[in-house]
């Protein structure tokens, strides 16, 4: 009987468990898809953007920037992190040992000849 009861208690403890997991999971979902903020992406905290992470795919999905002239895309996005070679680097994240950088997640803009945006994307993670 005892071993019924541990038994039972604990599969209902790991469907809890995975139940929340799942749970998280869809939550997160909202969490990373914040509508866009100028004023929110912009802003910088020790050398880090806290919000772009939450804002990008808003971002990608919702606000056409494949049509976009260079000046429009700073006017929304700011300046970018770095420029080289006609593509625009924006920070989104990075996971770093102490002050030595691990990786770096980066929004990439890709400006054509004519100064207007050929494609974007997400590099790095």
């Amino acid at each position: 009987m005892r071993i019924t009861s541990y038994l039972f208690l604990l599969f209902a403890t790991a469907n809890l468990n995975l139940s929340c997991i799942s749970e998280k999971k869809a939550n997160n979902k909202e969490v990373f898809d914040k509508p866009f903020n100028k004023i929110e992406w912009m802003t910088q905290d020790n050398g880090a953007y806290p919000q772009r992470e939450y804002m990008l795919q808003y971002l990608i999905d919702s606000v056409p920037l494949k049509a976009m002239r260079y000046e429009e895309v700073l006017s929304l996005l700011g300046p970018p992190d770095r420029v080289n070679d006609g593509h625009l680097y924006y920070k989104i994240s990075q996971k770093s040992l102490g002050v030595f950088p691990l990786s770096t997640k980066t929004f990439v803009i890709k400006l054509g000849a004519d100064s207007i945006v050929e494609w974007r994307k997400i590099h790095g993670g």
